[in-house]
């Protein structure tokens, strides 16, 4: 079983929340696949980085089509058993049609608040994630009476 990883940037000096998380998962393999590498603390595990821009305009196409990232459905391709754990509510909007055998999503603020308010297709957006997602990590109960 591996524990993937799923963030836009990995890592920069403000999220080091996220390398305590991975840092203190023992019970399982875990690989890191981004879209953009700030490495501000040292490696822990096996990072993939996707080398196109997460600016690409093939990319942004398929994700206003719906379709699977392919850098990230081809690194998947390589694992068996995996749950794949989606940082940030967006994130795991865009990796819903990946291969997988579980789907974690981890809310971690802005992506509740700011998203839904930048744009409201995210609200129909998340409505999908809440439905096809198997779990929710969230910041304590302020957060979850938000998703409610």
């Amino acid at each position: 079983m591996v524990l993937a990883h799923s963030t836009h940037t990995w890592l920069p000096l403000t999220e080091k929340w996220i390398f305590n998380q991975v840092n203190h998962i023992h019970a399982l393999s875990q690989i890191v696949i981004c879209d953009k590498e700030d490495v501000a603390f040292p490696p822990l595990v096996k990072t993939y980085c996707n080398p196109r821009s997460p600016f690409d305009l093939r990319q942004r196409i398929r994700n206003k089509l719906g379709w699977p990232d392919e850098f990230r459905q081809k690194v998947l391709s390589k694992y068996d058993d995996i749950i794949l754990f989606s940082h940030y509510g967006n994130q795991g909007f865009n990796d819903l049609k990946l291969r997988k055998q579980k789907h974690i999503t981890r809310f971690y603020g802005y992506d509740l608040t700011r998203t839904m308010q930048a744009n409201p297709l995210w609200k129909i957006r998340y409505e999908k994630l809440f439905d096809e997602c198997d779990l929710f990590i969230v910041e304590g109960n302020h957060m979850k009476n938000i998703l409610n």
